[in-house]
């Protein structure tokens, strides 16, 4: 889901006259207005271009600033009738709503002695929600369709070599990190993708990555944001881009996640911790863990690909402590939602998605499975695999990812059979209950 921004500057000039002096005050009112509207049009022209240009991200809040001019007009020389209008007050009218973008400039004449002008500059900017709506009753085929790769492990356009992250956007376009340090785009419904990063191989240049890539998270734009672990960075690279730029240096990253106000979250796996960003990343605070490798509710052991909610809640697959974690915003410590240290329950869990009534999805990488915990459920149910390491359609090998496209159909990534599998939503099972809005 997309929340667009509307931002509409209004002003409103009003010009009251005399009996004696309707003429001169009304022309002088009208240049007093042009030249308002000229100064407020310039203003939002630049003030959208700033924002665009760094990608501000803006919140449902509405400001208001009033403008409204208004002008006496007294005869100074009443032999020659001259007027001189006086501004008693100057108010700034400023909405900022949900909408979508339009511009528009109304001058309307109401009478004689009074005069409006309005002037509208809207601006938008976009961001991605993590807004996944599906009812408690959902089901899925359990055998899974290769969408990406399933043709043998390799480099070619229409292969995968150990595929690890997977994103789904708004198109059902995948975005897949292999370890041929690459990142490749596969559109719904091709048999081949296209590689959108990594261009020069193996390395540290802006165009490389080295081993091990792992996770990647998209915004709206297209702009990727790709953990490449053994560079000990992260990459922002833009759409259609040759290179990408290090935003976030020195950092032992394993999985990278936005939240729905665009900001993004770090793991860092040997710290055993998740950092939240700024915007422009100067800034960072440790979101979970901080506190050494162990058990207890404040800490965490080799955190992996993380997940956070409308509600900045942080779910977190700790890893080698084989559990998953919530973090509630501003909390100190975690709760524990799934799993324990009871490989009985979950042995690795890589990856996980939460939707809006709290049901969580586990990749359950050592155990070759996906699972599902309805919220407050003291166990979970098998979805997808759970038949041994195996290559066929109802099996999986060390999986490692999961995402869902917006019709609530679930793609997982197959590590060690080299593919994407997705796994299609029985439409009906939610029927009784609600729809789906991914």
């Amino acid at each position: 889901m997309r929340y667009v921004k509307k931002e509409s500057d209004s002003v409103h000039y009003t010009k009251l006259n005399d009996e004696r002096s309707n003429t001169a005050c009304g022309f002088r009112s009208v240049v007093v207005a042009v030249i308002v509207v000229i100064i407020v049009t310039c203003c939002c022209t630049i003030l959208w271009r700033f924002l665009r240009v760094h990608r501000l991200r803006i919140n449902s809040h509405v400001l208001k600033l009033n403008f409204t001019a208004s002008a006496n007009c007294t005869t100074l020389d009443q032999s020659e009738n001259l007027v001189s209008p006086q501004i008693e007050k100057f108010e700034t009218h400023y909405t900022s709503q949900l909408f979508t973008a339009m511009s528009a400039v109304e001058i309307s004449e109401q009478s004689s002695t009074h005069t409006t002008v309005f002037v509208q500059s809207v601006m938008t900017t976009t961001v991605t929600s993590n807004d996944v709506d599906i009812c408690a009753t959902a089901t899925w085929a359990t055998d899974g369709i290769s969408v990406a790769g399933g043709q043998g492990a390799g480099k070619n356009l229409n292969q995968l070599y150990y595929p690890r992250g997977t994103f789904v956007d708004d198109t059902g376009a995948l975005y897949i990190t292999d370890d041929n340090l690459r990142v490749m785009k596969w559109k719904h419904g091709t048999e081949s993708g296209v590689m959108v990063a990594g261009f020069g191989g193996r390395g540290n240049g802006s165009d490389q990555f080295e081993y091990y890539l792992h996770n990647l998270a998209v915004d709206t734009e297209g702009t990727m944001y790709i953990c490449d672990k053994g560079n000990e960075r992260v990459v922002r690279w833009k759409k259609d881009a040759k290179s990408g730029q290090s935003i976030i240096i020195g950092i032992n990253c394993y999985g990278v996640t936005l939240d729905h106000e665009g900001l993004l979250y770090v793991s860092d796996v040997d710290n055993d911790l998740v950092m939240k960003y700024n915007d422009d990343f100067s800034r960072k605070e440790i979101v979970a863990g901080g506190n050494g490798k162990g058990t207890a509710l404040n800490q965490l052991n080799r955190p992996h690909f993380t997940f956070v909610d409308l509600n900045f809640n942080l779910f977190v697959p700790d890893t080698d402590n084989h559990r998953i974690m919530k973090w509630s915003k501003g909390s100190t410590q975690g709760i524990v939602v799934s799993g324990n240290v009871n490989l009985s329950q979950l042995a690795g869990p890589h990856a996980i998605v939460a939707d809006k009534l709290g049901t969580i999805y586990v990749v359950d990488h050592e155990l070759h499975r996906v699972m599902r915990w309805l919220k407050g459920s003291q166990s979970g149910d098998l979805l997808f695999g759970g038949h041994e390491y195996g290559y066929r359609a109802n099996q999986l090998a060390l999986p490692v990812d999961i995402d869902f496209d917006r019709n609530g159909n679930l793609y997982v990534t197959d590590r060690n059979n080299h593919r994407i599998q997705m796994y299609a939503v029985n439409k009906t099972s939610c029927l009784s209950s609600s729809t789906f809005n991914v």
